[in-house]
């Protein structure tokens, strides 16, 4: 016969105890989140509320027990009962709480231990099936971008014709560049480099709508992301005025974890100013702006960029060291081919690796599915157990 208790934190639980978590305190924890452990010796959990969930018969049917409190309608009906009832906590003030009298009076239905053994040999055979293939396609996601990344690489260094003479760079991870291609430093190629200013610090606060103000979070993937959007009040802009941005501004993370990351900001984006953890190039040839970046984003700069970044309470790039990072200068008219053909490699790269990571989804959406169907008996399992045996 399979029991329920609940219990408060630090508790150690038993091998092959299954554990939903009652309310959520800090970052690590998930409401609506089982816990299922096979193992034994299992660590102290921190959070204060889970119910222990163990049956009698067979450790193994906890594992088909544990399902039924996630199929969708049950998550639904457990978030409305804990945004009905605050925590009273201090720390828990602001988080959801299941009240454990709802989920001790909770029907849990088990079937017979057979039938139990059934369900968990099904869903570990078709739930094995569905990782691998998952995995497989995680797999050719990394290899697309790793051939996307070779391709620029090979673009931005060595240009789009492989029979022009090369001459040696002078640096060995850089490797030889086209003889006719200029070897110079970010400083003798640009207008100006600056970065921006916390408008806390001029005594003004972010507004909620007004002049876009470009944080190091907004830049991934070699673009400016409009979300999270933050602005600043025209005022502040005007007080801020030396960060100013211009379209086709460089504009590189310098402080934090994304330290290196690049795009170049579009003039749709404009008006818009930056905070002290962006830095912005302006080029003398703003045709030139999609090459360097992409030639920053390179393994070459990168690994430059985090040898000189001053490593304190986070990493931090000086704008002395920004203006001296290398920089290639091929003729015009092969930088403006060269952006063209990166472009279109990496449009298409990101349309095949959006359509596998679209086939992911539907697998991982099939995965939960399939588990929901196969412990709320919408699937004869004996049926499909006999035909795999």
């Amino acid at each position: 016969m399979g029991w329920a208790r609940y219990f408060g934190g630090q508790k150690r639980e038993r091998s092959h105890d299954w554990l939903y978590l009652l309310s959520r305190w800090g970052r690590s924890g998930r409401q609506d989140h089982p816990l299922f452990r096979e193992r034994k010796g299992c660590d102290r959990h921190r959070s204060p509320r889970w119910l222990r969930i163990r049956d009698n018969r067979t450790p193994r049917a906890v594992a088909v027990a544990a399902p039924l409190l996630t199929v969708p309608v049950l998550r639904e009906h457990f978030s409305s009962i804990s945004a009905a009832r605050p925590g009273r906590d201090v720390r828990s003030r602001r988080q959801k709480r299941v009240p454990e009298s709802f989920l001790l009076d909770f029907p849990l239905g088990l079937p017979g231990v057979g039938e139990q053994q059934a369900i968990a040999a099904f869903l570990d055979r078709k739930t094995a099936a569905i990782d691998a293939l998952i995995a497989k396609k995680e797999r050719l996601i990394e290899l697309l971008q790793e051939k996307r990344q070779a391709l620029i690489t090979q673009a931005v260094t060595k240009g789009l014709d492989p029979t022009v003479p090369m001459k040696d760079s002078g640096s060995a991870e850089l490797g030889s560049v086209p003889t006719h291609w200029g070897l110079s430093r970010i400083r003798y190629e640009v207008k100006l480099v600056s970065k921006g200013t916390t408008p806390s610090t001029v005594g003004r606060d972010l507004a909620t709508t007004g002049i876009r103000f470009v944080k190091a979070e907004n830049i991934a993937d070699g673009e400016i992301r409009e979300n999270p959007e933050f602005f600043i009040d025209g005022e502040t802009d005007r007080i801020l005025a030396r960060s100013r941005l211009n379209a086709s501004d460089i504009l590189i993370v310098i402080a934090g974890a994304t330290t290196g990351k690049s795009a170049v900001l579009p003039e749709r984006l404009l008006p818009s100013n930056t905070n002290q953890a962006v830095c912005f190039i302006r080029l003398k040839d703003p045709e030139r702006a999609h090459f360097v970046r992409t030639f920053l984003s390179t393994a070459y700069v990168q690994d430059l960029v985090w040898l000189v970044a001053v490593q304190a309470a986070q990493p931090n790039l000086s704008m002395e060291s920004v203006r001296n990072l290398p920089m290639l200068v091929p003729p015009r008219a092969e930088v403006v081919a060269i952006v063209a053909f990166i472009q279109g490699a990496e449009g298409q790269s990101r349309r095949t690796i959006h359509a596998i990571e679209h086939q992911v989804q539907k697998l991982r959406e099939y995965r939960q599915a399939l588990i929901t169907a196969a412990v709320t008996g919408q699937i004869d399992v004996s049926a499909e157990t006999s035909e795999a045996a």
